[in-house]
């Protein structure tokens, strides 16, 4: 007798057996199926949006041969409004035929951030069976997850007569979501590659410069380049207790898992491409190569596969001249200097060059390549016969370097093409370019040990703030990080540090006090603090560190166009007339047309689409879009790490700049929703993600038509977070004093409804200013007019009319400044009445005694005021 466990699961049962004469004899494995003959499941979405109503649905499965009843109960969730919301449970009963499944349907409205637990219970009668699931629904906010660097600065107390003083203000938020976080993170630094170092080697998809190592075979080395170059600085210099000597080891396995997944793009011939089906490239399998070649020391390269990449490279890409070809599709002209211009041939010679260079100990010995020492000489004297010819800085900075490794440095050539103070090699209208540029040509000057030269070029690198974390720049940043970090292992420059650094807050008794040391240089400290607050950072003490002040919130989802200057970006969402996926109740097509803005096609372009509440992808359609004679786009996966929601990425090749690229494939509706928010698709080039551009899209009619799905007691849950309109004897003039001075009340208002604006995911209501009876914050005047913003559930509890005139208070913090004017959020501590017309004041009716008391009240603030 086998007692299994109670899971549901199938079991796989081997028989052994051991006979002198046969040995051993295993049976083929029988499968014993473990199931229940009742069991419930839950279908939740991924995530839901606040404020949205959502029919999730509890499935129940009836294995047995008897139709059964089964009692459902829906168990209330704080911050959830449902049915069972303050009664503690809802029930409903149903009738489940034998040997079938039914779902029963829910709707339930989030009201709140973060997770939170639904739980469905069921029971058969008559049988006793019962089953339950919890499932973790997450919430998220409106509008667009935004970060907004607000300062970042050098502390150096040296340079400042022993005393660095920053006053950091807080600032202004453009299009905020009313009702949403908003958080100022400030992070201290006591080492100016502290972060580099910590985002390197942290693994973290939230680092600063590196994703985990992922995508196609470009990116996958763009994810692993950074930890090989952070470790190898770390163990140069010893100082991996800054960090703690446990990551180390978490270093080395993120390098291996890079490792492990570039060989899916490594071709038989050693050879490497961006993605399997495409040609290989020179400049990416010499990136491979460079960078296998410095991993070498922390995880075990294979021999065959580095130098495979190198012999290909002599083989099959070398012309008799020693100019290296490139045999690919260029993707990122970025990393491979002005690939476009006139010293291109030099540019890309010296790259592989270094790659060679790098890689030259491991293919001498035991895999040795016939002809490699014969093509590094070629490539040395093509690029010594090109170096006084060239007119592009970084090509300058770039072959320097590789004659500086072959011991032909001319440093004269070099400094020609530097900026006049000699601190860094500008590249035309490219900051990143730059950044490089002078990272290489800083390499080149340690090469030769020409550390006093060497001095000031480190001192403007680390001005720039290289650091900074943006994708974009991550081929910038590995560059800059490798020669900052050659300098101090080579001119012994890991300097003691003694520095405090005071962190005094506005309104806060007590000052936060850091201090670093040469143990904690290199660990980030960070404080949150709220929106709105001012603070002062004073360093004192020897040594330099870094201040960088962060603010995340939520922005509305308003399309600006002019922040679409790289890309023109079409989306449209169409109703299919037929319902092709059997679980769904809707079917929509998705049309992405998007055409580069410039006099060049976009290089790697991702596709980031947010995904509606409610509805799934047609991955079939995607498949078809990936492969096959026209292949679309290149690549596409899931990606819940770069959205709160979950976003498609799909990844595009060039986008033309003549001919728009047109996706389209089709997305499901398989849970219903009312109020759905709109969500946005973005467009952007991979390795320039500042430039992006946005577009949203909706399914339901732009007029704002509520699409509510919750009825009475649900809705009315939802209701009790926004103001109401106060109804005629709901009030009087005492609780109208008493409400317009209490504590953090900024406005009173006389207002009338001039129009509405209602749309899905914002009511807008412009109002005209008629009287002030209690100024604000807004320094508004009588006949100006002033948006008042709402969220589309609370536009039955409003309940406002064009034309009609209402009495307003509201609280401080549902002010938004946008821009020199103030926004409006009609909250839940917002006091909206309506105001009675003349001729309703001097009829009989009972509008006359209310608007004696309002008269009175008026009077009562103009004249008296809050007495507290």
């Amino acid at each position: 007798m086998i007692t299994l466990p109670d899971s549901i699961t199938t079991w796989q049962i081997t028989a052994i057996g051991l006979s002198k004469t046969h040995g051993i004899c295993v049976s083929q494995p029988f499968p014993l199926i473990v199931s229940k003959n009742f069991f419930l499941d839950l279908k939740l979405p991924y995530s839901a949006v606040r404020n949205e109503q959502l029919e999730i649905k509890a499935i129940l499965h009836n294995y047995m041969e008897d139709t059964i009843t089964v009692r459902v109960e829906l168990r209330e969730t704080s911050d959830v409004c449902s049915s069972a919301s303050k009664k503690g449970k809802y029930i409903v009963t149903v009738m489940v035929d034998a040997r079938s499944t039914r779902s029963v349907p829910f709707v339930i409205i989030p009201m709140k951030l973060g997770l939170h637990t639904i739980e469905v219970k069921a029971s058969v009668r008559d049988w006793g069976g019962q089953d339950g699931v919890k499932k973790d629904l997450r919430v998220v906010a409106e509008g667009v997850l935004t970060r907004l660097q607000v300062k970042n600065v050098e502390l150096d107390p040296a340079r400042h007569g022993g005393t660095d003083t920053v006053r950091v203000r807080s600032g202004t938020l453009t299009n905020q979501v009313p009702n949403t976080p908003a958080s100022t993170h400030i992070s201290v630094t006591g080492e100016q590659l502290g972060r580099t170092i910590e985002a390197a080697i942290s693994g973290s998809p939230l680092g600063d410069l590196l994703h985990q190592p992922k995508g196609c075979g470009e990116q996958n080395m763009m994810g692993m380049s950074l930890p090989v170059i952070a470790t190898l600085y770390l163990d140069k210099t010893k100082q991996w207790e800054k960090v703690g000597l446990e990551r180390r080891t978490e270093a080395v396995n993120f390098i291996k898992m890079g490792y492990d997944q570039e060989m899916h793009y490594r071709k038989a011939d050693g050879s490497y491409a961006t993605y399997p089906s495409e040609r290989s490239g020179t400049w990416l399998t010499a990136y491979v190569a460079k960078v296998f070649a410095m991993a070498d020391p922390f995880i075990t390269i294979s021999g065959d596969v580095l130098c495979s990449a190198v012999k290909w490279l002599v083989v099959e890409r070398q012309r008799p001249n020693g100019i290296f070809e490139e045999s690919g599709t260029i993707w990122t002209p970025s990393m491979m200097g002005d690939v476009l211009g006139k010293d291109v041939d030099d540019t890309l010679t010296a790259f592989v060059l270094i790659a060679m260079q790098e890689a030259h100990k491991f293919c001498t010995h035991g895999f040795s390549i016939s002809g490699l020492p014969v093509s590094m000489n070629r490539a040395k004297q093509y690029l010594e016969s090109r170096n006084q010819y060239l007119t592009n800085p970084y090509s300058v900075a770039m072959t320097s370097y590789a004659l500086a490794n072959e011991g032909k440095l001319n440093k004269d050539i070099l400094f020609k093409h530097s900026s006049t103070d000699r601190t860094h090699w500008p590249v035309s209208d490219n900051d990143l370019l730059t950044l490089e540029a002078t990272a290489y040509a800083l390499l080149a000057l340690v090469k030769v040990d020409a550390f006093e030269e060497a001095v000031p070029v480190v001192r403007w690198l680390k001005s720039q703030g290289f650091k900074g974390g943006k994708d974009s720049s991550t081929q910038a940043t590995i560059m800059v990080f490798q020669a900052v970090a050659e300098y101090m292992t080579k001119a012994g420059k890991v300097k003691d540090i003694n520095l405090n650094v005071d962190i005094d807050i506005s309104g806060r008794a007590q000052v936060i006090k850091l201090s670093f040391n040469k143990v904690n240089a290199l660990l980030t400290r960070t404080n949150k603090v709220q929106l709105h607050e001012n603070f002062t950072v004073t360093a004192n003490g020897t040594g330099q560190g870094e201040l960088l002040v962060t603010t995340f919130y939520y922005a509305m989802p308003k399309e600006k166009n002019q922040d679409c200057k790289k890309f023109v970006l079409n989306v449209e969402l169409i109703k299919q007339p037929t319902v092709s996926l059997k679980e769904a109740t809707e079917t929509y097509k998705l049309y992405i047309d998007v055409l580069f803005n410039s006099d060049r096609n976009a290089t790697m372009t991702i596709l980031d689409i947010g995904l509606l509440t409610g509805f799934v992808v047609d991955f079939e359609d995607l498949k078809q879009l990936s492969t096959g004679r026209e292949r679309y786009i290149q690549n596409f996966e899931m990606d819940n790490t770069l959205s709160e929601r979950g976003s498609l990425i799909i990844y595009l090749g060039q986008v033309s700049n003549k001919l728009a690229d047109k996706v389209a494939f089709r997305i499901h509706k398989v849970q219903d929703v009312g109020l759905i928010q709109p969500v946005g698709v973005t467009v952007y080039e991979y390795y320039a993600q500042e430039n992006r551009c946005v577009k949203f899209y909706h399914p339901m009619k732009k007029d704002g038509t509520l699409n509510r799905l919750c009825q009475d007691d649900v809705c009315r849950c939802a209701e009790e977070s926004c103001s109401y309109q106060k109804k005629l004897g709901d009030v009087s003039e005492v609780k109208l004093l008493d409400k317009a001075c209490e504590a953090g009340m900024d406005y009173v208002f006389k207002v009338s409804l001039v129009d509405a604006t209602l749309e899905s995911h914002i009511d807008t209501y412009r109002m005209k200013i008629e009287r002030i009876i209690k100024g604000g914050t807004d320094h508004v005047l009588d006949g100006e007019k002033r948006l008042f913003l709402a969220h589309p559930s609370c536009r039955v509890a409003l309940d406002l009319k064009e034309g009609q005139n209402y009495l307003l208070m509201g609280d401080t913090a549902d002010l938004i400044q946008s821009g020199d004017i103030f926004e409006y959020v009609l909250g839940e501590r917002t006091w909206i009445e309506y105001w009675p017309t003349s001729d309703e004041c001097n009829s009989r009716g009972p509008n006359r005694r209310r608007c004696l008391e309002i008269d009175d009240f008026v009077h009562e603030m103009e004249n008296v005021g809050c007495v507290n």
